[in-house]
Parts: structure tokens; C-alpha cells; sequence
């Protein structure tokens, strides 16, 4: 019914799942950390997929670290930043352009 409607297609689709996976993974990633942390500090790296159609502010952004529980600054095509705490977060007002298709992933290490 929702592909008939013209509404749905599979390239909306996929963008949607990717998008949704991406944010899914990272925030039980996030709190999962959270959880067995047991007070060690932490940090969260960001990590691209290295793929060559990464967008240039998370190209910007791979390899960067900040500590565990602090979002990262996301660089935006107009001059702006996100704050994000992971790839994919939208929960502190991050612009679709950072988050939509994004295939990013955040691991937290302790320091």
C-alpha cells in the first residue's frame, strides 16, 4: 500500500532504515557504555565508514574524541555547528544534514 502511494519508495526507504540503524546502534552503544562504566573515565571517538561518499563535515570530524558524556560539534555546510553526542543524535537539535544517511559510529574507550 505505501509503495503503490508514491509516497515510499526504495531509495526513501533504505535512507530511512540507514538513518534510523545508524542512530539506533550508536545510542545503545552510548548507554550500554553508560551502564558498565562503573565511574572510569571515558571518551567517545567518531568514526566514518572511510566510504568514499562520506560527507566533508564527518570527514572532519573522524578520529576526533571528546570526553565520554559531552557532545561532539559537528561542523554544518553553513558556517554552524551541531552538537551531537553521537552520529545520528538529533536528541540536541541536530540539522538533518548531519544526521540523515549518515553511516558513522562512536565507540567510547577508557583514558
Amino acid at each position: 500500500l505505501l509503495k503503490s502511494s508514491g509516497l515510499f519508495g526504495s531509495v526513501r526507504a533504505r535512507r530511512i532504515a540507514v538513518t534510523e540503524t545508524t542512530s539506533g546502534i550508536n545510542s545503545a552503544m552510548h548507554e550500554a557504555s553508560r551502564r558498565v562504566s562503573f565511574g572510569r573515565k571515558m571518551e567517545t571517538v567518531w568514526r566514518t565508514t572511510g566510504r568514499i561518499n562520506v560527507r566533508g563535515t564527518h570527514q572532519q570530524m573522524n578520529g576526533k574524541s571528546v570526553p565520554f558524556g559531552t557532545p561532539f560539534e559537528v561542523p554544518r555546510k553553513d558556517g554552524g555547528v551541531d552538537r551531537m553526542m553521537y552520529p545520528g543524535d538529533s536528541s540536541l537539535g541536530a540539522s538533518a544534514a548531519n544526521v540523515v544517511n549518515c553511516h558513522c559510529m562512536a565507540f567510547q574507550r577508557y583514558v
